[in-house]
């Protein structure tokens, strides 16, 4: 869902200056990432954000221009843990 991860991004302060989107699970190419940088550049941004989840699909031999970046996510629970808990591992 892209649009969730535009809104939490903007949501964060950060001005976005430009998005590429991309299939969900696809595994990047070397031309991906200068077509990426190439884009980012045009747009004049200071770096190219990602997702955590697509980060590690990104060649780790290709050295970009620009810094790539990815958004770290976490779950926190802020009620129901005990009910979460009971639900995934059962009854203690």
């Amino acid at each position: 869902r892209p649009q969730g991860f535009i809104q939490t991004v903007q949501q964060s302060g950060a001005v976005i200056v430009g998005y590429k989107l991309f299939r969900d699970h696809r595994p990047y190419s070397k031309e991906d990432i200068q077509h990426l940088d190439h884009l980012a550049l045009q747009c004049r941004a200071s770096m190219v954000l990602t997702t955590e989840k697509d980060a590690v699909r990104m060649p780790t031999a290709t050295k970009p221009v620009l810094p790539f970046r990815c958004l770290r996510s976490r779950l926190e629970i802020l009620s129901g843990e005990e009910h979460l808990h009971s639900l995934l591992f059962g009854e203690a």
